[in-house]
Parts: C-alpha cells; structure tokens; sequence
C-alpha cells in the first residue's frame, strides 16, 4: 500500500507547485480528504452497521480477510467523492478523471465484499457534503474579503 501512497504525495506536491488553480484544488482535496474521513469514523463510531463480509463470511471471500472495523459509510468513497468535488469545482473538466476513480472505487468496494451498496452511496454522499461545505465556506470568505471596505489613512 505504501506505493499508492508515494504516488499519491508526489502528485499533490505536483499539482501544488503547478499553479494557483491546481494548488487550490489540491489544498482543498486534501483537507477533504481529512473531513471526509474523520467524518466516515465517527459514523462507524457511533452507528455501526456490519460489512457485508462479516455478515456473510461463508459466502464471501475475495481475499481481503475478516475485518473488525464497522462499514456504516466508505471512507473509501466518501475521500475519493470529496477529491471530486474540489477537482470539478477549481479544474472543471479535469474533475471527471477523479469522480471515474470514485465511482470505480465504489464499485471496487462492493466487489470485494467489505461494503453494502448502501455504505458506499452514503459515502460518496458524506465526501460530496464534505466538499460542497469547504468550498461553501471558501465562497463565504472570498465574498466577505471582497465585501470589508479598506481602511484609508488620512495625513491630518
């Protein structure tokens, strides 16, 4: 997994040294990803809902093992969405590489057998919320800088 994770820090550190458009929609991806995923434990914290490999480990097997962890909403989904939704919003059209690399997850995610359809909708749905609330909140602040009135100094 280590080389995914390489691959991953050396294409932020690309895409933030590129330019103001790339470097916004990394940042806020990023930070996505952190929300997202925080937000997905504490769902799994405090309404866990078993996988589907746990509920039927007779039957499913596609070599990822037993896993402990409660599967109420995908991290997987919900950080991949919220990567999505800043990359669609700063990059336009450049975003439909990163929402097929969701969707794909997803489905990859089912697959295999540790989340329920469910989960991982919840997830992509949990990453989208994540992402429209920091770009929201970006929107918000940009309107408010642009809005104060600057101070002028008077030589009197």
């Amino acid at each position: 997994m280590w080389p995914v994770r390489v691959v991953l820090v050396i294409l932020a550190i690309a895409l933030i040294a590129a330019g103001p458009k790339t470097r916004k929609a990394a940042i806020f991806a990023l930070a996505g990803v952190l929300l997202a995923n925080f937000s997905c434990d504490l769902l799994k914290n405090h309404v866990p809902v078993n996988r589907p490999c746990v509920d039927m480990a007779d039957v499913i097997n596609h070599g990822v093992g037993f896993l402990t962890s409660k599967g109420t909403a995908s991290a997987h989904a919900a950080n991949t969405a919220a990567i999505a939704f800043a990359f669609t919003y700063f990059l336009r059209w450049w975003g439909v590489i990163p929402i097929l690399l969701s969707f794909f997850t997803g489905i990859a995610r089912i697959y295999v057998g540790v989340h329920y359809p469910s989960q991982v909708l919840y997830g992509w749905i949990v990453g989208a919320a994540v992402g429209a609330l920091l770009i929201y909140s970006y929107r918000f602040y940009e309107s408010r800088k642009q809005a104060k009135p600057e101070k002028v100094i008077s030589d009197k």
